[in-house]
């Protein structure tokens, strides 16, 4: 039979795993994993309840561990196919201005492999909280546009800058065209004697041709 001391230093040192437990357990929850249960104290090995509670949290946290790093890799597999599927050019450019990234899609509009540019010098300024346009290769030979928009990151621990580029080619011409279209359309109205006005839907006049006013 233990003396009265001896279960009193058992009390304690069982209070002090659980409180020791208790607090890892509370780290956990604010996803700190990296920590474990000591299985000593004062240079002993633990024994009894205090090991079987010690091992206990150190099990759980390793459940966890495993958990979290599964989750992360889910999480990491998910943002590279959102990336690699984005039908906007995305690349991570250094601060010396090399590309360290590019997904399909970028390397579709700079007509070049992803491989390829991926070591390079970015062929255009990307400033951080800029929003540029930008001349890019085009089906046919002519030139095409694109939208570069900068953002600053880190990447790898390093300062960079997310680069991303939306082909705007198509919008361009269809704005150049209509701009063309309404040219055409003035200088036709304006070098007749007929009159041509053009009225909305609740009968204002939008624009009367010059034989209006004569």
């Amino acid at each position: 039979m233990k003396p009265a001391a001896a279960k009193n230093t058992d009390t304690q040192q069982l209070l002090k795993t659980l409180r020791a437990a208790n607090r890892l357990i509370e780290a956990a929850s604010r996803g700190e994993l990296s920590n474990r249960m000591p299985l000593e104290a004062q240079g002993k090995p633990l024994r009894g309840e205090m090991l079987r509670t010690a091992r206990a949290v150190n099990s759980l946290l390793e459940r966890l561990r495993a958990g979290d790093e599964e989750t992360r890799k889910d999480g990491h597999s998910d943002l590279y196919n959102i990336i690699k599927n984005n039908d906007d050019g995305i690349l991570v450019v250094d601060s010396g201005g090399v590309v360290r990234f590019a997904n399909p899609a970028a390397a579709a509009l700079l007509r070049r492999n992803a491989q390829a540019l991926v070591g390079r010098p970015f062929p255009y300024s990307a400033q951080a909280g800029k929003l540029t346009e930008v001349e890019i290769p085009h089906a046919g030979g002519e030139p095409g546009v694109a939208e570069l928009r900068a953002t600053a990151i880190l990447w790898e621990g390093q300062k960079a800058v997310l680069a991303t580029l939306r082909d705007n080619t198509e919008r361009k011409r269809s704005e150049e065209k209509l701009r063309q279209s309404e040219v055409q359309f003035r200088l036709i109205a304006e070098n007749v004697a007929d009159l041509i006005a053009l009225v909305d839907l609740d009968g204002r006049r939008l624009y009367s041709s010059p034989s209006y006013r004569i």
